[in-house]
Order: C-alpha cells, then structure tokens, then sequence
C-alpha cells in the first residue's frame, strides 16, 4: 500500500468500448478486488456510437463501463465533452475534476450527469 491511510486508489480506463471479459467469475473477482481496496474504477468512451457498417464487428459494450463504474464509486462518460475556458481562469471544477477526482455518495446512485 502506498496511498495514505485516508484514502482510496482509482483506474481511469480511455478506451473505445470494446471489452471482453472471458467468464463472469473473473468479472465477479475483479469487482470483489476493486471494491476491497476501495479502488473506484471509471472509463471515458472515445469513440463513436455503434454504427452496423464499420467497426469489424467490433460494438462497444457501454452497459458493462457504466455498471463496472458504478459499483466501484467511479465514472463512465460516454464521450469527452469539451471544456469551455473562462476568462480569467477561474478555480472551478469541471466535468472531469468532479467525475475522477471528487468522491460522493450521489455518484453510486446516479452516475456522472453531462
């Protein structure tokens, strides 16, 4: 361990959707670990939505990053929103800071609102 007592780890996976997960007890194991160490697993989906003519067959399984997310206390943004600067740069959180970095209760329950 080399967080601070207080504290908990967190995996943000960019990917494009494409997972695969060889059984469910893997699945199972993998959450069990994640929520163990209160590790909050969260992903941001780069990639466009499924369309039937490209991809190779290849779809993007949003439903698996929006529930592994979720029962680990962490994010799932289905797309990278802009961020509009402001002038003077302000303190502000954005989008990004509150999904990643900010830990709340509200989270579990509703997800990341874009």
């Amino acid at each position: 361990q080399l967080l601070p007592e207080h504290s908990s780890g967190g995996l943000i996976v960019i990917t494009d959707g494409v997972i695969n997960i060889p059984d469910i007890n893997t699945l199972d194991t993998l959450l069990n670990h994640l929520r163990t160490k209160t590790t909050c697993l969260s992903f941001l989906q780069v990639s466009s939505s499924y369309h039937p003519h490209t991809g190779l067959g290849y779809c993007p399984n949003n439903e698996l990053m929006e529930f592994m997310s979720l029962a680990t206390s962490g994010a799932y943004l289905p797309r990278a929103p802009e961020i509009e600067p402001s002038e003077p740069y302000l303190y502000e959180m954005n989008i990004y800071h509150e999904a990643f970095l900010a830990w709340s209760f509200r989270k579990c329950l509703e997800g990341v609102k874009l």
